[in-house]
């Protein structure tokens, strides 16, 4: 059994298993709570252990210094092919959150057909209600109806596909969202309050949305930007989730020109679908780590989560200081050989591993 959430510092759902979530002996389904206060102590800069030996969960995957990710509301199957051929320029994935009952009502909504193809091009399909809160026939089958149909739908119609997230429906009855019920459907939602989520602050049922353009790029990784309230460095490192409706006309143009950016910029950025980064926040946030044996031929530590593991099973990058007599690092994770990264700092090598919660104790060993 996991222990209690501390204050800090395999899986898909069938149609058949609709039924709302509950919090669960084997781990929370999702950290529900608006945060009242930082979770944890956030570096601005990268963390590099001083102690050698010592194992260090980094702020993103990969230890990039800020994360993005991009997502699309209402469909838009007219943008289909543009997204598809820009992402696949940039090697980009994106989140396409869909109405589901509007999928084959006509040209604009798409069909289950394309959003298959998406979905098999490594994009991410997930929710954004089912009827977006329209109530125009006096037939409304209420909140909780919207969250879970939908989540049934996609289930149905986009086999092997993890339906986990939500996007709030905006407009006139957006007054009618929930996130005490979205929380037991989905692990995250995101909102449209337009600001970057400071990593360390993030609340993962009402996650901020802003778009990707030169100054929000510039304000998680430099701190500054052309626009003065980004500026000051109050989002360096944060969470850059941006949504996009229909782009068409001279916006075209100047998204791909803001795209074109933001990969140049991938050496520092994890740019991944919005679920991914919601889930390694989640792992991140709770998680606890101990050394088991620091010695000259090798490092043992055992990593865990509160979260449960049916849903959260995203390898969480590990900063380790090697030991002065290593060149490189190997580690294995139970009978998994794990990809091993060596980078070099001020004339110091540090092994990035990605290690799963709660999958057992990794060994790490000097390589060749």
């Amino acid at each position: 059994m996991k222990k209690s959430l501390l204050p800090l510092f395999c899986f898909c759902l069938s149609a058949s298993q609709l039924s709302a979530q509950t919090e669960h002996s084997d781990g929370l389904f999702n950290l529900k709570d608006k945060p009242s206060a930082a979770r944890f102590e956030l570096s601005k800069e990268r963390v590099w252990p001083e102690e050698t030996g010592k194992p260090e969960v980094c702020l993103w995957s990969g230890d990039r210094y800020a994360a993005v990710s991009i997502t699309i509301d209402d469909n838009w199957a007219s943008n289909h092919e543009w997204w598809l051929n820009i992402t696949k320029e940039l090697d980009l994935q994106v989140t396409w959150f869909v109405i589901t009952e509007r999928v084959g009502t006509g040209a604009h909504w798409g069909t289950w057909e394309g959003f298959r193809a998406l979905a098999e091009a490594g994009h991410s399909i997930q929710s954004h209600s089912a009827n977006h809160l329209n109530q125009a026939d006096g037939q409304w089958p209420g909140i909780d109806w919207e969250y879970a149909a939908s989540k049934k739908a996609l289930e149905e119609n986009i086999p092997d596909h993890h339906i986990l997230a939500l996007a709030y429906p905006g407009g006139k009855n957006s007054d009618l969202n929930d996130r005490e019920v979205a929380a037991q459907y989905y692990i995250t939602a995101r909102g449209t309050r337009g600001t970057p989520n400071p990593a360390n602050q993030i609340d993962y049922l009402q996650t901020n949305s802003a778009k990707i353009s030169r100054p929000y790029i510039d304000a998680i990784l430099e701190g500054t930007s052309d626009v003065k309230w980004l500026s000051g460095g109050q989002y360096k490192r944060a969470w850059l989730s941006a949504h996009f409706h229909g782009v068409t006309g001279e916006a075209i143009e100047k998204t791909e020109t803001d795209l074109r950016y933001l990969a140049s910029r991938k050496k520092d950025l994890w740019i991944a679908p919005f679920l991914e980064v919601a889930r390694y926040g989640q792992q991140r946030d709770t998680h606890t780590i101990t050394l088991n044996e620091n010695t000259e031929s090798r490092i043992r530590y055992t990593l865990t989560d509160q979260m449960r593991d049916e849903f959260y099973d995203l390898p969480l990058t590990v900063k380790i200081k090697l030991p002065a007599s290593w060149n490189r690092a190997r580690a294995k994770q139970g009978d998994k050989l794990l990809e091993v990264e060596t980078v070099e700092h001020e004339g110091q090598k540090y092994a990035l591993i990605p290690a799963v919660p709660d999958r057992g104790e990794v060994v790490v060993i000097p390589g060749t």
